[in-house]
């Protein structure tokens, strides 16, 4: 097996060790990517089929207002109040209900913004 530049086997067991702890761990974060796609799809599809669909199956109707919004950071999706300044593009607006669901599913709740989906409020 090639190897590059010059250094014992020992050297070179350690780099590929290294390696591989790196690899491993670029592999477990791109699984969270995946499982917080899956999971922001398998919650949109059920909705996608009733009336009408815009592009991507996505409802052509805007979304009702609410106080809640849940973000897909890396880490898993968090709920936030519609006000929080944390949450980037691409987070979707609930409603109570779904916050609440969103929350029993697993969703983290926000540590600066503290909605509230139990009471049916945002404000924290």
């Amino acid at each position: 097996m090639p190897r590059p530049g010059a250094g014992s086997d020992a050297d070179w067991l350690e780099q590929l060790r290294f390696l591989r702890r790196v690899q491993a761990a670029d592999l477990a974060r791109t699984d969270r990517w995946i499982a917080s796609i899956e999971a922001r799809l398998a919650r949109t599809r059920p909705g996608a089929g009733e009336g009408q669909s815009g592009p991507g199956g996505r409802s052509s109707t805007p979304p009702p207002p609410s106080g809640f919004v849940l973000a897909y950071p890396v880490a898993g999706p968090a709920l936030h109040t519609s006000e929080c300044w944390i949450p980037l593009a691409g987070s979707d607006r609930l409603t109570a209900a779904q916050a609440r669901q969103a929350v029993a599913d697993g969703a983290e709740v926000c540590d600066v913004c503290q909605p509230d989906p139990a009471a049916g409020t945002a404000s924290g």
